[in-house]
């Protein structure tokens, strides 16, 4: 069963016909799930499976649908979504849908989710079922497959788990087809039976069928098994380097949060990584996470590490909330006593330790508190919260003490103690704009757009521009980048030096491609402050002094940030040297810079992908990651795609064949940069072809990308004429397809099968 033959023919009929953004949709939703992107998926996922219905295509909706469950990961809050999916995917009119057989993966990974354990049975029974009814060539072979190992893993079935992964490995190599890198579910089994290094060279062995720029959900997963089988094999140190490689993704994403707790609580006990508030902050936010999610058996599992951790450095009040935490979880599970291995042993130690604080000693006055909390050099929220619920008990109209008592629960990650702090004292001061303020903020922080536009309606009716304020950055927080703009305006048409206002004015002018607006709000806070607070806002204005071809103030702004530029005045357009652009999670090319925030893709893409080769695009010029110590100096940063300014519209094509030596390869790629083409090459080093004379012989391969006024019968016949006297075969199929030149098609064809290229 080709599933993604078919999503390619779908893609492509919406295309003809008219629909191009459903079609760019199917293409962007998996790369957002594979990515992690949960955001991506469910800004698209409304749009998406709205015009799946509109158009009738319920084989399209079954796919839009089955990718954002992928995406969220399993647990309760989304398993009677994948149940419903199942019986809709599995209507007579729908079970030849190709991504039906996907669907059952969306409820194991539902169930392992919300209750690994507990539905262990279940899980096995649904993988069992499927995997009886389909067959190696099915790509959803080694997703069943793998869904099957986790059962037995949680199960605790490991050598069952070792011995099917095994075998299903070896059906796939017998069937002729290449396991995948994603196929080490049996790793943890290995380490549970104390095979560790086994479990590393696996890991080994799938890291390798990857390029190492590559990232996603199954080699972040790969990383956590490697950290676990690093820690069995006491390798603190490089467990510590191989969790720092998740720190981007793992707090906002539950599927990594188990492992990485129960990985750092290791190194915790080994010296290896520092147990302070900050890491029982991070981990008071997983437990939300988790339980938001409704991950119900991983939720008491961290909340477990929490406890562990916030005793062993001496905060039982926080182990005692995380106990509370992980209590009512345990509710939740098939078997709630299962979760007492966990939670037993904490409430034992919480009660030996003892939690019972007196209260503390405080000074004559509110402002001699605060500013002996003000004066220690080294901040510890979870040290500081008793006293300072004492100062609020003590002293219960003073803003400030609120404020302080609901920013330390919000840096302790208990967002919701911190917003009842601030809510009570707003409540009880009602005219009180600054308390009013300081509460929709913190329900900002706290993620919660739709609470501080509330609080917003009551703020106007003290002040209308803190109201409005209010209100502008709450639509920002909900994504209404036009609804932000225009509260933006109402705050400066009160207080036009309402710097900040029009800071993110420009931000949202921007986000919904204003960009003239953009500029105008950006130049207006230059040209009202400082010249030495204005750094960031000259940075800031480029992007959309770039787009609008505003030369003379983005000449201002980059030499104001040290930019030399050619020249004094008009258009920029220079060469910089090479970056990685990225246009979103999974498609990131290589470009030359063009100036302060353009760049050129040079990058050919390689069929089936996103071609980009010639855009002309700008970019944010934060980096999306700095390199890493162990990079080169001059190693290319990473800066994301903000605007397309200009398609490029080039006719490409890969090219594989025998490497013609490296005169005749210099002479034949400086002839076509001279035309105006793109030559990109892919493989090069340790790349070997065999003619039919066996002989080893260097390949090359990548891809080659003609002027857009070009027309392929050109750019086909251009390449043969400068390719006509190389000795060893030489392949552009694409490009020879689309000329029409059957007979040089014919002679291609028969070359790539003769040198099995791929």
């Amino acid at each position: 069963m080709d599933i993604w033959g078919w999503v390619w023919d779908m893609r492509e009929q919406l295309a003809e016909s008219g629909n191009e953004r459903l079609a760019q949709l199917m293409e962007e939703f998996p790369r957002a799930a594979i990515a992690d992107d949960v955001e991506a998926i469910e800004a698209m996922y409304p749009e998406a499976l709205g015009l799946a219905r509109s158009l009738g295509l319920p084989w399209v909706e079954i796919f839009v649908r089955h990718w954002r469950l992928q995406a969220l990961g399993g647990g309760y809050e989304p398993l009677a979504e994948a149940v419903e999916l199942l019986e809709f995917s599995h209507r007579e009119e729908h079970r030849a849908c190709p991504q039906s057989v996907c669907v059952v993966q969306d409820v194991a990974i539902a169930y392992a989710g919300a209750d690994g354990p507990g539905f262990a049975r279940e899980r096995l029974d649904v993988a069992e079922e499927t995997l009886a009814r389909i067959d190696t060539s099915w790509p959803c072979f080694t997703c069943i497959t793998g869904e099957r190992v986790s059962a037995l893993v949680d199960a605790g079935r490991h050598e069952e788990a070792v011995a099917f992964a095994d075998a299903q490995r070896e059906a796939l190599r017998r069937d002729g087809r290449m396991p995948e890198e994603r196929e080490v579910g049996e790793a943890p089994a290995l380490v549970a039976l104390g095979r560790a290094e086994e479990a590393l060279a696996r890991l080994d062995e799938a890291d390798s069928l990857r390029a190492d720029d590559y990232d996603s959900s199954f080699n972040r997963e790969r990383r956590l098994y490697r950290a676990q089988a690093q820690l069995a094999l006491d390798r603190p140190d490089e467990a510590r380097k191989t969790l720092e490689t998740l720190d981007a993704v793992v707090d906002g994403e539950p599927p990594y949060q188990r492992r990485w707790a129960e990985a750092v609580e290791a190194l915790v006990e080994r010296g290896a990584w520092e147990n302070d508030w900050r890491l029982g902050s991070r981990l008071e936010s997983h437990v939300a996470t988790q339980v938001r999610r409704g991950r119900a058996w991983d939720s008491v599992l961290v909340a477990g590490v929490h406890g562990r951790l916030a005793l062993r450095r001496g905060a039982p009040a926080t182990a005692r909330h995380a106990l509370e935490a992980g209590r009512r979880q345990a509710e939740r599970l098939r078997s709630p006593e299962a979760a007492g291995a966990v939670l037993d042993p904490l409430e034992a130690a919480i009660a030996e330790h003892g939690d019972a604080a007196s209260e503390p000693a405080l000074p004559e006055s509110a402002e001699l508190f605060l500013e002996s909390l003000g004066a220690t050099e080294d901040p510890d929220p979870e040290r500081d919260i008793h006293a300072l619920e004492a100062a609020r008990r003590r002293w219960p109209d003073d803003l400030e003490i609120a404020g302080a008592l609901g920013s330390a629960h919000a840096a302790l990650g208990r967002m919701d103690a911190a917003v009842a702090v601030t809510g009570e004292f707003a409540e009880s001061h009602p005219g009180d704009a600054e308390a009013w303020g300081a509460h929709g903020f913190l329900l900002l922080r706290a993620g919660d757009a739709r609470g501080a536009e509330e609080v917003a309606a009551t703020l106007e009716g003290i002040s209308e521009t803190d109201g409005a304020w209010l209100r502008a950055q709450a639509a920002m927080l909900r994504g209404d980048h036009a609804e932000a703009a225009r509260q933006a305006e109402r705050v400066v048409a009160l207080e036009p030096e309402a710097w900040n206002a029009r800071r993110l004015w420009a931000m949202a002018a921007q986000r919904s491609g204003d960009f003239a607006e953009a500029l105008s709000q950006y130049s207006a806070v230059i040209a009202g402050i400082p010249d030495e607070e204005a750094d960031d806002d000259h940075w800031a204005r480029l992007i959309p002094a770039t787009v609008t071809g505003a030369w003379r103030e983005l000449r201002e702004s980059a030499a104001r940030v040290g930019m030399e530029l050619e020249g004094e005045e008009g258009a920029v357009d220079e060469l910089w040297g090479l970056v990685r652009v990225r246009f979103d999670a999974r498609d990131v090319r290589w470009a030359a810079r063009t100036g302060p925030v353009s760049a050129r893709v040079v990058e050919v893409s390689p069929p089936g992908d996103r071609q980009h080769a010639g855009d002309l695009v700008v970019f944010d010029p934060a980096p999306v990651d700095e390199p890493s110590e162990e990079d080169d100096e001059d190693a290319a940063p990473l800066l994301q795609v903000v605007k397309l300014l200009d398609e490029g519209g080039m006719l490409a094509s890969a090219y594989d064949g025998v490497h013609p030596g490296d005169e005749r390869w210099s002479e034949f790629r400086e002839t076509l940069l001279d035309e105006g083409w793109l030559v990109w090459v892919s493989f090069l080093e340790n790349y070997t072809l065999y003619d039919d004379d066996d002989e080893p012989r260097p390949g090359i391969y990548g891809g080659l990308a003609a002027p857009r006024d070009m027309d392929a019968a050109t750019a086909h016949a251009r390449l043969t004429e400068l390719t006509a006297g190389w000795e060893h075969p030489f392949t552009w199929l694409e490009l020879a397809e689309a000329s029409g030149d059957e007979a040089a098609l014919a002679r291609q064809r028969a070359d790539a099968e003769r040198l099995a290229l791929y």
